[in-house]
């Protein structure tokens, strides 16, 4: 009896084919994040956030959660920085933008279980805290929108 060959589909994932790397953007953080994330967030959609984290060329630095004015037992985005706060509020003062990404998820977190890991991680973007957020699935990314012209 003769064995045909079987052949494995690849389980590393597949490349951003539009990704450009932090190098190519001359030290321009912001751009590089609103480009990369909002722009082209279609390769994201529908993947775990460890998915971005892991072509995120930068350190996540601040993050923010909370509850829907809808829902308030359940968030349904993290908002995260490349700055952390005083930073953020150096940038916004001399009118530029900080690029804080806003991702929402498919289904929504327990804003109670997400608390609670915070407080015990110190508030920072470590151990449980990302592990939990990037568990979570993308629904689609956009970022704060500072209106600078006004």
């Amino acid at each position: 009896m003769r064995q045909e060959p079987v052949y494995a589909q690849s389980t590393k994932p597949q490349p951003d084919e539009k990704y450009k790397p932090l190098s190519s953007y001359s030290g321009d953080t912001s751009l590089y994040i609103i480009e990369n994330f909002v722009t082209n967030q279609a390769f994201y959609k529908q993947k775990p956030l460890n998915v971005l984290l892991r072509t995120l060329e930068v350190p996540v630095k601040y993050f923010v959660y909370g509850s829907d004015t809808d829902d308030m037992l359940n968030s349904k985005t993290v908002s995260i920085g490349a700055y952390n706060f005083s930073e953020i509020e150096k940038k916004t003062k001399k009118k530029m933008e900080p690029s804080i990404l806003v991702i929402y998820w498919n289904k929504p977190l327990s804003i109670d279980r997400i608390t609670k890991l915070v407080r015990k991680n110190s508030r920072k973007w470590e151990g449980e805290v990302s592990e939990l957020f990037g568990e979570q699935v993308i629904d689609h990314i956009d970022y704060v929108h500072y209106n600078f012209n006004k």
